[in-house]
């Protein structure tokens, strides 16, 4: 660990400065989800776990766009310089709604699917009795 902190500081002087300054309170909620994900792992609470583990790589993920803003990943390109026309992040806006309203019910479908428990048993009819 202490070794890529050192290739960091090194390769990427930019990206550390940020990541120990600006993204320090992101890095560090990452860094105790993290803990407390493997820590819930070893008392059996796998549903607590995930949602620790997610919280986790979503807060490194939005320490790294906190520690490069206001630049972007291109050269010396700063996000007011890099945004689009309105009339294009609309229509952007408006594809992803269009494409989560018919995206999400079919990821939940999927995801209900295979929680269900299947005991092998056939299935019960309500209201007739079996003898």
């Amino acid at each position: 660990m202490v070794h890529a902190v050192e290739v960091l500081h090194a390769d990427a002087p930019q990206l550390f400065h940020g990541l120990t300054h600006r993204a320090l309170p992101l890095v560090v909620l990452s860094a105790i989800s993290g803990v407390m994900g493997l820590a819930l792992l070893t008392r059996r609470r796998h549903v607590a776990a995930r949602g620790a583990a997610a919280l986790a790589v979503a807060a490194i993920l939005w320490a790294w766009g906190a520690a490069r803003y206001p630049a972007m990943p291109v050269g010396g390109v700063t996000v007011d310089q890099s945004a689009s026309r309105p009339a294009v992040l609309s229509a952007r806006l408006i594809a992803l709604a269009c494409g989560a309203v018919l995206v999400i019910p079919a990821l939940w479908l999927l995801y209900a699917t295979f929680q269900r428990v299947h005991t092998g048993e056939a299935p019960r009819t309500r209201g007739r009795s079996s003898s």
